[in-house]
């Protein structure tokens, strides 16, 4: 029996969800949990042409690590994303993306700077002096 998500250290659950986004067929099982809702085992593999016991296998990881839920209305177990096992990858990821977005602001800035200096130095109209070999003798 898979154990209770909610149950277990953070550490744990931490490392469980970034091991099972890892694989690029549980993202596109994520994806599309995301983006239909409910499915069961079936129409996943109608949907990803991955065989029956794999994503079986594949969404046992995601229940276990707290990714995907599941409910059972009469004899269909229906899958779904569960976000707020996505939480704790977002957690970790908030400082790595505010560090590359301020680089990435301030990069933006310099660019800015110097597309101005530069048109200052060639002008309104963007027209540069030739270039090349001064010949003043």
């Amino acid at each position: 029996m898979i154990e209770d998500p909610s149950e277990m250290p953070l550490e744990q659950l931490e490392a469980m969800a970034f091991a099972a986004v890892a694989e690029p067929n549980r993202r596109l099982v994520l994806d599309l949990l995301l983006d239909a809702g409910e499915h069961t085992v079936g129409e996943l593999v109608d949907r990803t042409g991955l065989s029956q016991p794999l994503m079986s296998k594949h969404l046992r990881t995601l229940l276990a690590a707290g990714l995907a839920d599941v409910r059972t209305v009469g004899r269909e177990r229906r899958y779904r994303l569960r976000p707020d096992g996505l939480a704790e990858i977002s957690h970790w990821l908030d400082p790595h993306v505010r560090f590359w977005q301020a680089h990435i602001d301030a990069l933006e800035q310099h660019l800015a700077a110097t597309a101005t200096a530069t048109d200052a130095e060639t002008g309104a109209d963007g027209d540069r002096p030739p270039e090349g070999p001064r010949h003043d003798r």
